[in-house]
């Protein structure tokens, strides 16, 4: 009797663990899917906001404000991308469009347990960097004015977008 109990029990401590391990395999699997669903979005949504941007520059010969884009994020219910860094003000004039970042998204994806930032260039294309190849990047573009202007308002608290796009 002893003996059979063992048994039975080591089934269901069996059966126990394969379906938990499934489980686990399954709940790692779809976070990954909706994590790269994100990223896909993120991206679609960086590029929408690219174009818009190079429009813009085109018309008017300049980069649109940050209201501007917050405007068009807005009208197109851009959310997927989290908050913003809109660095049009600190680009200076006749920079290397390849190789000048226009925005990026502040919070790192994470895709398959590895961390990413979407950017958008001056150029308008859209990549994504692991986050440490994007810190390299971004370090490298930052002048310390910049800097300092991130740890003052950045840091310190969240930055308030408006309510209402100003209508003129």
């Amino acid at each position: 009797m002893i003996h059979l109990m063992n048994r039975a029990q080591k089934n269901l401590l069996t059966n126990f663990t394969i379906v938990l391990v499934i489980t686990i395999g399954f709940v790692v699997v779809l976070t990954n899917i909706r994590n790269s669903i994100n990223i896909s979005e993120g991206i679609r949504s960086m590029e929408l906001l690219g174009k818009e941007a190079l429009k813009y520059r085109q018309l008017y010969g300049s980069l649109p404000s940050e209201s501007h884009l917050e405007t068009i994020r807005k009208r197109f219910g851009i959310v997927r991308l989290g908050r913003i860094h809109y660095r049009a003000q600190w680009i200076r004039y006749g920079a290397d469009e390849q190789n000048t970042i226009l925005a990026y998204a502040t919070e790192a994806s994470k895709k398959f347990f590895q961390s990413y930032h979407i950017v958008l260039w001056l150029d308008g294309r859209v990549e994504q960097y692991p986050k440490g190849e994007f810190e390299k990047i971004r370090d490298e573009q930052q002048n310390e004015i910049e800097i300092e202007w991130l740890r003052e308002h950045l840091l310190h608290e969240p930055p308030q977008m408006p309510l209402e796009p100003d209508i003129f």
